[in-house]
């Protein structure tokens, strides 16, 4: 006795066929949908002036961008799994999905080296150290850019075909076999970790430059010795998810051709990096944007520094303006000023005021 293949009613498939559908449509909606408090919680923590700075501005388009991918995550899924095996492909706008999510991390990663350039400042940073800095990242962005307008090429002409079950077909083979993808991870996670290694080497050298000068909060929490050292860690943790992740990306793809599998882990790294990014952008802005005053009740807060040897304590009066432009050093500065032996300190507390641009 035969057994025939069963038999499906109109409008029902099987669970295998549009469960990696849904997985990305799960993943893709999570992200999105989580990203919508993160743009209330950017814009309740900026002012006007924040508002105007190009950092901002990036981070404000990575952030609608991120919403975008996920509507049209949302689009494209819904209508695979609701429609017949190989009816729901829609070419064209797969194509502008796939531009997005492989640009994106570009354009984050840009975010990362116009950091650099705040903490890293023509002005103090001699031409030497600018050019071992700036170089490889702007060579590796270069080199990122072309990779990835190559593949897009490729791609375009691999799915915009008439027959969409072997476009489908194409584009996996495509994307798993193709060296262009191998390429783009590789360089993302060199040209992250080249660029992260210098921004969390400044603010740490920074914290310890800050040390051992003796300059000490000793009442206000918001101290920037404390702030350095809280953005360095949140740094650490924003740089270190998308590295992971994106080491993970290039063994999947050399090891396991599971074209969903490394689909999974590309959209959540994709994600991550938006998220990462926007907690850093968070933290600085509302460290900018708080207070540096507390109510009337509240003691003055001081810094100890040492100069010449001789110790000496300033009292600095808290203002309302907000960051850490705010506070009222003329004496700090005028003998820094006469003191050669104390150099450092200028530098270090240029960083900590520089971390409002970052």
């Amino acid at each position: 006795m035969s057994s025939s293949p069963a038999i499906l009613p109109p409008g029902v498939t099987f669970i295998a066929v549009i469960q990696p559908s849904l997985y990305l449509l799960i993943i893709g909606t999570v992200w999105a949908a989580a990203l919508v408090p993160l743009l209330c919680v950017l814009l309740f923590f900026s002012n006007h002036q924040v508002r105007r700075q190009p950092i901002f501005l990036m981070n404000l388009f990575t952030l609608i961008m991120g919403i975008i991918v996920g509507a049209v995550n949302l689009h494209i899924y819904v209508a695979d799994i609701l429609s017949a095996p190989g009816e729901g492909f829609r070419p064209r706008t797969l194509l502008a999905y796939l531009g997005m999510i492989l640009f994106l991390p570009l354009l984050i990663d840009c975010i990362l080296a116009f950091r650099l350039y705040v903490v890293y400042p023509p002005r103090t940073t001699s031409n030497l150290q600018l050019a071992i800095i700036f170089i490889p990242i702007v060579l590796l962005k270069v080199a990122r850019t072309a990779n990835l307008i190559i593949f897009m090429v490729k791609f375009a002409a691999a799915i915009l075909v008439p027959d969409s079950a072997s476009a489908v077909a194409d584009f996996q083979a495509l994307w798993d076999h193709a060296p262009w993808t191998k390429i783009e991870w590789i360089l993302q996670v060199v040209d992250n970790c080249y660029a992260s290694g210098f921004f969390l080497w400044k603010i740490w050298m920074g914290h310890k430059k800050a040390r051992a000068s003796g300059i000490v909060h000793s009442q206000s929490p918001n101290s920037n010795t404390d702030k350095l050292k809280g953005l360095f860690y949140l740094a650490l943790s924003t740089f270190m998810f998308p590295c992971m992740f994106g080491i993970a990306q290039i063994i999947l793809t050399f090891h396991n051709h599971d074209f969903f599998i490394g689909a999974y882990v590309f959209v959540n790294n994709l994600y991550i990096e938006i998220v990462g990014v926007l907690l850093a952008t968070i933290w600085a802005t509302k460290g900018r944007s708080e207070p540096e005053s507390y109510d009337d009740h509240s003691k003055l807060s001081s810094i100890r520094y040492r100069a010449g040897g001789d110790s000496r304590t300033v009292i600095v009066k808290p203002t309302r303006d907000g960051g850490s432009r705010s506070i009222e050093m003329e004496e700090f500065d005028d003998e820094i000023s006469h003191n050669h032996g104390s150099q450092g300190l200028p530098k270090t507390l240029n960083l900590t005021q520089s971390m409002g641009s970052v």
